[in-house]
Parts: C-alpha cells; structure tokens; sequence
C-alpha cells in the first residue's frame, strides 16, 4: 500500500489506487487518506471527510483510528463534540494499549472530561502509555506528580517525566522544566538550563512559552538577561494574539527595558489585551487614563475601565471602583454594590479590600453595623502589614468586650483559613507561578 505521506501536496483524488483501495473497505487505506485530509485538506468539506474516513476505519477494528475519533470527538474536528462516544472510542483503543487513547483517556479522568474524575485511574493510564515512552503521558505523569494528584507531591520525580517527555520534543514539558529551573526546584536557580528548555519550546511555536521566555530573559540575572531577544519572543507571541504577551509587551516597554517602536505601541497592546479580556490591562488602561500616561487626565475614560477590570474580577481594579465610589468620586453605585465590591476583592487575599470591608462593618455602611465581622477584616489587612488596619484593631481593642474579642478573633482565625484554602485551590498549577507574577 503506498503511504499517503508519500503523496506530498497533491490531492488525494489524484491518487486513484489509495481511494480505491479505502472505498473497498481496507482499513489501513481508509485510516492513510483520513490522516492526509486531515493534515493537507484546504476545503471546507475536507475535516469531515477526514472524521468520516477515520470512523468507517475505527467500525472495523483499527485500533489507531479508534484512538483518532475518540481524540475528535473530545475537540470537534471534523465532527460535533461528543464527550460520551469519545471516552467509549478511546476506552475501545486503549484496551489494545493505543499510546495516544491510554494518555487522553488519562487525561479525561485527570479533569473529568467525559467521565467521573479518578486520579488513580488517570496515573494508572499515563503509566501505561510512559511504559513505553509516550511522551505526553511522561508530562502527564509528571503534571500527576507535581500537582499531587492522587500521588504525593514529588517535584523530583516531576522533573524526571517532564524531562523524558522534553527530550522527545514535548514543548509545554520544555516549558515546564524551563520554569522549574528558574524557581530553583533542584536548589538554586538555574537560568543556563531554563533558557535552554525554554527556547526549544519557543522555537516549537507554544505561545506559553514564548511569553514566559520573553519574561524570564527580561527578568533574569544580568548574566543571562537579554532584552532585545526578550522584545523578539514577546512580540511573536503577542502578533499572534496571545493577550498575556500582548499585556507583558506593553508592560515591558512602559517598564522602560526597550524604546517602542512607536509613543503609542504600549497603549496599543494594553488595549488588545484588554479587548480579550485580560484583567490586569484593563487595570493599567484605567491608570493611563487617570494619570494622563497619554495626553490629558480623563478621569471619565478611567473609570470606564477600572469597572471593567472590576467585572473581570481582578481585585485591586474591584477595590479601586468600591472605594472611589464610597467616597462620592464614582456615582450610581449603591452602599450594597459597594460593599459586594470590597468583599469579592477582599476574599481574593487583597489587604486593601479587606480594610474597606472592615471600614464598612464598623460604620455600619452598606450592612448592619457588626464591630465583630469589622475586627476580623481588619486582623486580616493587619496581617499584610497595612497600617490604617493596624490602628483600626487598637481601636476596636478598647472597644469591644472580652467576650466580643474572643468571637472576633475566632471569626478572623476561621477567615484566614478559608483564604488560605481558596488561595492554594487558585495556584494548584504552581509551576506557572512565576511566568504569572513576571507578568
């Protein structure tokens, strides 16, 4: 049977004895004219024809078609999604140890995508598949390891799957080894290993690691710092609409670390990102304008845009709009919107918005005046060292009866816990915390 890779760029209808040969029923044939429309197709219909192909192969036992509808199935190529035909597809081809249908099969139980989460079946799928050195299920078994899913937490061991996995070309395990090193997880950091991990994955095309590389050469020691090339990588990923990068970049040449092209190209970029949704640009959009950084103060324009960072939940844009509104600077927000305000910020671990709701409890504005639920924010603005919270507690000290400070207390204690626990939910993907706070 002549291999359709061996077609090059032509199309499949001009190679007559492949198509005969599929629309005879012969599977291989079906699964090699699937693959090439898939892979060269132009047409519309192609993606289609591509599903169809692969379905009457995978109806007949082939064991890799399988695999590929059960993959299509999850993503919608060429085909509506169908969560439950796809675990069944994937189940049918993993039980014929298919690598592709054991990782994605992983994968599914890992998330939940199509069937009940069971970690312990995830791990027992990407072990399977890393017995015989697949390498997305050596990142999944590292992701399994690193993020303690149904495991102990073994960051060692992560590192050694993420490396088998890195090693056959797998960009986002490239990625995560470069940040990995970068945090120092075999001890200090290590910038040679990261930039090199980093760069084979850039070079791959994985926008993530495009920004964190163009991050990480920014940030990085002087040694290894390299700006120019950090503006290269930032630019790729941001041209290619990733709002992180398009954010970072501008942030990069408001930060002074390279001369913009041109006065605007900052407020360009930040106004892309901002468009996608990227909170923290729509926060510095709203700064630009209150503080002129681009003509005129406009303090109209800002709070346009400090309420639509305040929608997208980011919590200093949230207490920004609670406070300007509670001292009469915005107006047509009501006492209980404000208060909602403060306390969604103040719930994200944001010490500011923490003062701001104890303010609100101990005034009574907004809510029940409540000394109590007023002395348990402001213990926990305390503890992030800011001052107006420092004094507010002195104050309700002498206030408040023994009692009274016992059930505060208490009431801050149980706070600080439900924080601490939302806050470790938040950053479970800890490997991508540093490419998040160099951003």
């Amino acid at each position: 049977m002549k291999n359709i890779s061996r077609i090059g760029a032509q199309r499949v209808g001009e190679s007559p004895p492949l198509v005969a040969a599929a629309a005879r029923g012969n599977t291989e044939a079906q699964f090699e004219l699937a693959g090439w429309l898939r892979e060269h197709g132009e047409r519309p219909t192609d993606g289609g024809q591509a599903f169809a192909w692969d379905l009457r192969a995978a109806r007949a036992g082939h064991v890799q078609a399988q695999s590929r509808v059960g993959a299509a199935l999850l993503d919608g190529r060429g085909c509506e999604v169908d969560l439950i035909s796809a675990i069944g597809w994937l189940r049918e081809a993993a039980e014929s140890n298919e690598l592709d249908a054991l990782t994605r099969l992983g994968w599914c139980y890992q998330t939940g995508t199509g069937i009940a989460r069971n970690l312990a079946r995830a791990f027992a799928c990407y072990s399977a598949a890393a017995h015989s050195e697949h390498p997305a299920a050596h990142f999944g078994l590292g992701e399994c390891y690193h993020r303690a899913l149904g495991i102990p937490r073994d960051d060692t061991r992560a590192m050694q799957h993420w490396t088998l996995a890195a090693q056959q070309g797998h960009a986002r395990a490239q990625l995560h080894l470069a940040l990995a090193y970068v945090q120092g997880w075999h001890g200090e950091p290590d910038y040679l290993l990261a930039l090199q991990w980093g760069r084979r994955a850039a070079a791959a095309g994985d926008l993530e690691a495009q920004c964190s590389l163009g991050l990480m050469l920014s940030g990085a020691p002087e040694a290894h710092r390299d700006r120019a090339e950090a503006e290269r990588w930032l630019s790729v990923a941001a041209n290619a609409g990733m709002a992180k990068a398009q954010y970072a970049l501008a942030r990069f040449y408001q930060r002074g670390f390279c001369t913009p092209p041109t006065r605007d190209t900052p407020l360009s970029w930040l106004r892309k990102a901002a468009a996608q949704g990227h909170p923290k640009a729509a926060f510095r959009m709203a700064l630009a304008f209150e503080k002129g950084e681009w003509g005129a103060p406009d303090k109209l324009r800002a709070g346009v845009w400090w309420r639509h960072a305040a929608e997208l939940g980011f919590a200093p844009a949230g207490y920004e709009v609670a406070r300007r509104a509670m001292a009469g600077l915005i107006q047509g927000i009501p006492p209980a919107e404000i208060v909602e305000l403060f306390e969604r910020s103040a719930r994200q671990g944001y010490g500011r918005a923490q003062a701001g709701l104890g303010l609100c409890y101990a005034k009574g504005f907004g809510v029940p005046r409540d000394l109590v639920r007023a002395y348990a924010w402001f213990t926990l603005a305390a503890d992030q060292a800011l001052a107006k919270a420092k004094s507010a507690l002195a104050a309700l000290d002498l206030i408040l009866t023994p009692s009274a400070l016992v059930d505060a207390r208490r009431e801050g204690a149980m706070l600080r816990v439900s924080l601490s626990t939302l806050d470790a939910k938040a950053d479970e993907d800890a490997v991508l915390v540093l490419a998040r706070t160099l951003s």
